[in-house]
């Protein structure tokens, strides 16, 4: 059974105990389940999301359709696979997540970011995990969640790094997962945030989005229309907006932009204190 000094309750924040195939909560005595080494503690019953989160689940459905898409193993996927890889490795020179001590990934996915912090404690959360994953660079002592960033499972102050990659704008509530990301980090801990963001450029010309609509239309029409990227997302964030959603709760150090991804390095520090200047975010 996985180690619950770090866990809590989603729903109370009570401490969770273990009890035969599952945890239950000292406080509220709600219980989750626990298959496949995966605890499921999405703070609702029976893993059935409430009203206000039924166009979230409809997202996180499209979100799986289209990674089935993209990700099919044919070349077109290996070349996005080397791209996003070349990014990936930017990042984390960017982010200089701290040698040792506790990591949280939220919206860990398939874990595939788990080899850029080894020999740290790690956690990976994702509303979609049902299995632990096998990626390279998981161990037997990570540990893997089915949850929310909104309403974390985590003890106050639990973690020296939260890294939140490609998440925020499949959240339903950014600036609670920005919230919740403080709430788990330690005094001068990191937060380490990598994001597609929207940039403002000009409208194309009227015949070119007419054309583009037609198309579209017509793939409707023909059944032949697949989801998109866009169809995804709960949000469009612009990089401003970003840089503002993590402000807001802890000290942006460094921003960078690169293409379409912004890359944002957060401290925890008491926000009442002066601040240090903060870098200019920069753009390439």
């Amino acid at each position: 059974m996985m180690s619950l000094d770090m866990l809590r309750c989603p729903r109370c924040g009570g401490a969770l105990e273990a009890v035969s195939a599952a945890l239950r909560c000292a406080r509220c005595l709600a219980a989750y389940d626990v298959r496949d080494g995966v605890a499921d503690l999405l703070p609702w019953s029976s893993g059935a999301p409430g009203e206000e989160w039924s166009r979230w689940r409809e997202k996180l459905d499209k979100l799986q359709e289209w990674r089935r898409a993209t990700w099919d193993g044919s070349q077109a996927s290996a070349a996005r696979q080397r791209i996003a890889d070349d990014l990936i490795a930017e990042f984390f020179k960017f982010a200089r997540v701290p040698e040792s001590g506790a990591v949280l990934e939220i919206g860990c996915g398939s874990a595939d970011l788990r080899r850029h912090v080894p020999r740290r404690r790690y956690f990976g959360i994702d509303p979609l995990l049902e299995a632990v994953p096998r990626a390279e660079g998981t161990g037997p002592d990570d540990v893997f969640l089915r949850g929310v960033g909104e309403k974390l499972p985590i003890a106050d102050e639990s973690f020296e790094t939260v890294m939140i990659c490609e998440t925020l704008d499949h959240a339903l509530d950014p600036a609670g997962v920005i919230r919740e990301a403080r709430r788990v980090l330690k005094p001068s801990g990191v937060l380490a945030v990598m994001q597609s963001v929207r940039l403002e450029m000009p409208p194309p010309p009227a015949a070119v989005r007419l054309r583009a609509a037609a198309g579209g239309l017509k793939a409707r029409l023909l059944g032949r229309r697949g989801v998109d990227d866009a169809d995804t997302k709960m949000h469009a964030i612009r990089q401003e907006e970003l840089a503002a959603l993590v402000g807001a709760e802890l000290l942006v150090e460094s921003g960078i932009t690169r293409g379409s991804v912004m890359f944002l390095r957060a401290l925890k520090q008491d926000l009442s204190a002066p601040r240090r200047p903060k870098r200019d975010v920069g753009t390439a």
